[in-house]
């Protein structure tokens, strides 16, 4: 006899469910992305999902993110506030920030759609590992660690987004990580 599945086993898998229905619902609205694939959990954040999918525009793959809103979140479902969104994301147009394509809020979560980048996070450089490998197993083993010359580089790329956000009025981006910074040829971003 099986021991039972750990509650949280369970719950995830709910939730996978949960998010793939979701996701399923926007994509079946839009004759634009067709889904390829659910994507095992690729980062730190339980809540949050990703799924590959293909762009039929232009005939290329994407990222699609899925996340939870939270109760706090001070941004109402709608047209006018995805088109408000839409219009902020399309003003940071700059070499080292990377582009949200496009944007979805249902289901009390948002959809996010993410250019497809082969190589990962700077984390994923760093550690050496494929970038769609499950979060618990990529960074398992120490990383390797970066050249001085990279991380100067990077390092000056990230500052220069930085203080590209600052001057655009932004708040403070007070998460920057390794993890969510996208190495896309040579460029931190």
């Amino acid at each position: 006899m099986e021991p039972p599945a750990s509650p949280r086993v369970g719950d995830r898998s709910m939730e996978s469910s949960a998010a793939l229905a979701i996701c399923t619902e926007y994509l079946s609205q839009s004759s634009r992305y067709d889904l390829l694939s659910p994507l095992a959990s690729i980062g730190a954040r339980l809540n949050k999902h990703w799924f590959a999918i293909h762009d039929n525009s232009i005939k290329t793959d994407r990222l699609l993110t899925l996340m939870p809103l939270t109760s706090k979140c001070p941004i109402e479902q709608g047209e006018r506030s995805k088109g408000l969104i839409m219009e902020l994301f399309r003003a940071l147009h700059h070499p080292y920030i990377y582009p949200v394509l496009d944007l979805e809020l249902c289901n009390g979560h948002a959809l996010t759609v993410l250019p497809f980048n082969a190589r990962g996070s700077l984390k994923d450089l760093i550690y050496k590992s494929t970038w769609n490998d499950e979060y618990g197993r990529k960074y398992g083993t120490a990383g390797t660690g970066l050249p001085a010359w990279q991380v100067a580089r990077f390092g000056r790329q990230m500052l220069e987004g930085l203080l590209f956000l600052k001057e655009k009025g932004f708040p403070p981006f007070r998460h920057l990580h390794s993890g969510n910074v996208v190495v896309q040829n040579g460029v931190a971003r």
